[in-house]
């Protein structure tokens, strides 16, 4: 996303017509999103984190893509990958509640064998870190 998305976004979600509209909501003068979008300013972090709940976005990632957009050199790149990172970590954190699950132990014999249930967990939760940092790798 960019940051005419993050606007085109909050205004529809908010039934704004115009970007001064928007940023009357914002709080800011009416023209800070057309300096956003021709790339003349870059919002705020806390006018950043406003504009990605009203976009209904979390402000984390605006805070991200805030600092992807605003950086340059290598700093892009190690945003990026932070990002990359967050996103994998969530994904884990996610799918660790579901493991249990994909243990092949009945309940009961989990309960009779702790440490093979316990092992097959860290067995699938070494697995999941391996595909996550796949895909975003962290030097």
């Amino acid at each position: 996303m960019d940051i005419d998305d993050y606007c085109e976004l909050a205004k529809s979600r908010n039934k704004l017509k115009t970007n001064s509209a928007l940023a009357r909501e914002l709080g800011l003068s009416h023209n800070s999103p057309t300096a956003w979008k021709t790339r003349r300013a870059w919002p705020s972090d806390e006018v950043m984190i406003k504009l990605a709940k009203m976009a209904g976005v979390d402000p984390m990632d605006g805070i991200l893509d805030l600092n992807i957009w605003r950086s340059s050199g290598e700093a892009i790149s190690l945003y990026t990958r932070m990002k990359k990172a967050m996103t994998a970590a969530l994904v884990l954190l996610v799918f660790s509640f579901f493991a249990q699950g994909l243990i092949p132990f009945e309940t009961a014999n989990a309960a009779a064998y702790p440490a093979q249930s316990f092992t097959s967990t860290i067995y699938i939760m070494e697995n999941i870190v391996r595909t996550c940092t796949w895909f975003a790798p962290i030097y």
